[in-house]
């Protein structure tokens, strides 16, 4: 009976090998997709910020492009929308603030996506775009509060792995550094809370897990 289960166990794997070589070797002869459309959600912390807030971030990315013939690349024109709703204390000494950022970001760009081995790539991408920041801020436990509005270009860089479970399913992880260049210096509500505008640094970053339709 041992060697009648060994044998089932090792045909039960032969045939899922088997199984799997016969998947990729389809997918080899199918042609190569050209539109992805893609959703990403995870941590983002707000580094371009005095308090360096943190909350939930989430994306939608769409593309268009391929392979070029001869070449291992793929190459896609991609539209980027961000969403990030972010929120950090502040301790003066005297009081404590609370202060939320709604992050929207747009951007346009290109994605470069690179085979590593099987299934798994690596993507890169670089947009350009605008970013639009709503601040609010709680003082004094709810005393007060105060609005401020501002908005920005925008430059982001994006890198991760991607994983294909399917031909046109995949999965992977993502990190994006989102650099706006030209928002306020002087963060007056941050001063207010009893932030320092100078604490405040060059770029936000995400990091998300991503879900992609390939079509």
């Amino acid at each position: 009976m041992g060697a009648i289960r060994l044998a089932l166990c090792v045909l039960l794997s032969c045939a899922s090998v088997g199984a799997a070589n016969a998947e990729e070797r389809l997918a080899a002869k199918r042609p190569g997709t050209f539109l992805l459309a893609e959703v990403d959600v995870g941590y983002g912390l707000g580094g371009a910020f005095a308090e360096s807030p943190g909350g939930l971030a989430t994306g939608v990315t769409l593309g268009m492009g391929g392979k070029p013939k001869g070449w291992p690349l793929r190459f896609f024109g991609i539209a980027r929308l961000a969403w990030a709703s972010l929120e950090g204390e502040v301790d003066s000494g005297l009081e404590r603030s609370v202060i939320a950022r709604d992050v929207f970001d747009w951007s346009f760009g290109l994605r470069v996506i690179a085979p590593i081995t099987g299934r798994l790539r690596f993507i890169a991408d670089t947009t350009v775009g605008g970013t639009q920041v709503e601040s609010s801020a709680t003082l004094g436990g709810g005393a007060e509060r105060i609005a401020s509005s501002d908005g920005s270009f925008l430059v982001a860089l994006g890198f991760g792995l991607q994983y294909r479970l399917h031909y046109n399913f995949s999965i992977g992880v993502r990190m994006e550094i989102a650099i706006p260049t030209g928002l306020e210096t002087f963060d007056a509500l941050a001063e207010v809370a009893g932030a320092n505008s100078a604490d405040a640094g060059l770029a936000n970053l995400d990091w998300t897990l991503s879900a992609t339709l390939h079509f």
